[in-house]
């Protein structure tokens, strides 16, 4: 029975401090007008109340600035494109597909063309050094010295 009365005073503390009441007098003085409890076991439900209290304020806290920061994070990767829009962009250049901005149609140039080949050249590993296995007879000797 203890620990209901005690639950209900602290819920009742709690839900003053969500409406704004912040102030142990104003509170304290509220709870007088509704229950009978001495100031000693008010300050104890006090307390608990504000850790309580201060617990939600801080996972309310902590769950804004997580929103806020995938916000931003998609914010900064909405304009960024993907690796196969890169490759459909240059190859679309490279086959001397235009496109349209505003009332303008605009067609790849030759060297557009080439920079877009080379781009895509890159990017598949065409430029990579060819790796291949040497093997060498054993016994071959090196005349040094010339003799």
């Amino acid at each position: 029975m203890a620990n209901q009365k005690a639950e209900v005073f602290t819920q009742y503390i709690l839900d003053q401090l969500n409406a704004g009441a912040v102030e142990f007098e104003k509170v304290f003085e509220l709870m007088l007008t509704k229950m009978n409890l001495a100031r000693p076991t008010f300050a104890k439900y006090w307390k608990i109340a504000q850790g309580r209290y201060s617990e939600a304020q801080q996972a309310i806290n902590k769950q804004k600035i997580d929103e806020r920061t995938k916000d931003a994070l998609n914010d900064n990767l909405e304009g960024i494109l993907t690796r196969n829009e890169r490759l459909k962009i240059a190859s679309d250049i490279a086959n001397g597909k235009g496109w349209k901005v505003g009332n303008n149609v605009m067609a790849p140039t030759a060297s557009d063309r080439l920079k877009a080949i080379d781009y895509l050249s890159k990017i598949d590993g065409d430029y990579a050094p060819i790796k291949s296995d040497i093997a060498l007879n054993k016994g071959f000797t090196f005349d040094i010295d010339g003799e």
